[in-house]
């Protein structure tokens, strides 16, 4: 009698506290954001002055009286990360990448030594960010001076979208994707998932102060993972900078780590100038030796009074090709060609495209603003959406929320009644064999 009372009270208590989670869901659909979304004045840079060799310091962290073997604390570091992602509401960038041997190599024709801005060759890339579940995205393929390939993507606090279309015909959409997002009790845990759309916001220009997993500045990050350590301090082209590391383990045998590398400038607010990545390769051929990533940046610009952003530096990146096995590289150079501050994205940008009838679309049957998750499925056919019976179809049904909660709720109730029933015919029992 003691046991089944001990888990009847401890059975109702976690059904309270499950229902108090269950209340706690709400979001408020801002993507995290606690920023107005009232738009103010923008601020459009067209020419700015190149402040790369003499930073105004009128707003950097105070580093006149302190020696240069002086290792700043981490917590300096954050705050000053911080006020630079905080100068601003928003930022939109304008981003062009080329890699010239991989180019030319396709292309023989390809004018080797002409400007970036001139080449009309590479990928040209619009940021439009105010937070990590509120920003635009537009990629472009240039090929001899025309938009070969355009990808576009946008997110808005529960739903996002994803779509692919031709240069020629930039409003007709052959794949779209739209979806909505798994709610959680709190914006802040969003950050402890890969963000949907990580794998189309790699961007060559911001590899040292975007997080590409999660989609977020490097202040964000670090906050959340704490796992960075300053250093050191080493000179950068001429500029005292500080050494921050970050270290993980990898995938695979024991003692594998990937290195996380920064050098910040504290008189541009400790904005990167330089960054490495290394990592063990995932073969386990130890004569392979680590993957590199390096980014460097040439030169800066002030866009506001705390707020400086690279525009011009190179991105070079080790990599394995193919089954071979064979250790390969590629050297990006990059240019930010345009830049603009504290203008909200238009609403127009953040919701998606209505499909034609020959888009292949990968969505659900229900309401898209309703913040409930289904996994997306393969194979439509061109104006087919798939159903909700077909996404569960695809990822099973006890990966669908609308029916594990219900059924889990149902679970937990039908063994409370059980136990209770079992409980009332002990009792009985006993009752029956004393009066006997």
């Amino acid at each position: 009698m003691r046991l089944l009372n001990q888990i009847l009270h401890w059975g109702s208590f976690g059904a309270v506290h499950l229902g108090i989670v269950f209340a706690a869901c709400g979001f408020s659909g801002n993507g995290g954001s606690d920023r107005s979304e009232t738009p103010t004045e923008a601020a459009v840079v067209t020419e700015v002055p190149d402040t790369s060799h003499a930073p105004d310091t009128s707003h950097a962290p105070d580093t006149a009286n302190v020696p240069d073997n002086t290792v700043p604390e981490f917590e300096s570091i954050i705050a000053g990360l911080q006020q630079w992602q905080n100068s601003f509401q928003s930022l939109r960038l304008t981003i062009l990448s080329l890699d010239r041997q991989a180019m030319l190599a396709a292309v023989p024709t390809f004018p080797i030594d002409a400007p970036l801005q001139e080449a009309a060759w590479g990928h040209r890339s619009t940021l439009w960010y105010e937070g990590p579940y509120r920003f635009w995205f537009c990629n472009e393929s240039l090929k001899d001076g025309h938009i070969d390939v355009i990808q576009t993507g946008a997110v808005d606090g529960f739903r996002y979208w994803n779509g692919f279309s031709n240069g020629s015909k930039p409003g007709q959409y052959s794949h779209l994707e739209v979806m909505p997002l798994l709610p959680v009790a709190s914006p802040r845990h969003y950050m402890l998932r890969p963000h949907p759309l990580k794998e189309y916001c790699q961007l060559a220009a911001l590899e040292a102060v975007w997080n590409e997993n999660r989609c977020c500045w490097l202040a964000d990050w670090l906050i959340e993972e704490r796992k960075a350590t300053p250093i050191s301090c080493e000179e950068i082209d001429g500029h005292r900078c500080v050494r921050l590391e970050s270290r993980t383990a990898a995938s695979g045998p024991a003692g594998r780590v990937i290195t996380l590398t920064w050098w910040l400038d504290p008189e541009m607010l400790y904005f990167p100038r330089r960054f490495l990545r290394s990592e063990p390769v995932s073969s386990l051929d130890p004569a392979l030796g680590n993957l590199e990533l390096i980014w460097e940046a040439s030169e800066f610009r002030k866009v506001s009074d705390s707020c400086w952003i690279p525009v011009a530096g190179t991105h070079f990146r080790d990599f394995i090709r193919g089954r071979s096995g064979r250790r390969d590289h590629q050297t990006f150079e990059w240019m930010i060609t345009d830049a603009e501050i504290d203008r909200v994205v238009p609403q127009d940008h953040l919701s998606a495209p209505e499909p034609t009838v020959n888009t292949v679309l990968y969505a659900n049957d229900f309401d898209a603003f309703s913040p409930v998750w289904f996994p997306k499925t393969k194979g439509m056919m061109p104006g087919r959406t798939a159903t909700k019976s077909e996404n569960r179809k695809e990822a099973g049904w006890f990966r669908d929320p609308s029916v594990v909660i219900p059924l889990s709720v149902f679970t937990i109730g039908g063994v409370v009644i059980a136990l209770q029933g079992l409980r009332k015919f002990v009792a009985s029992s006993s009752a029956h064999q004393h009066a006997a």
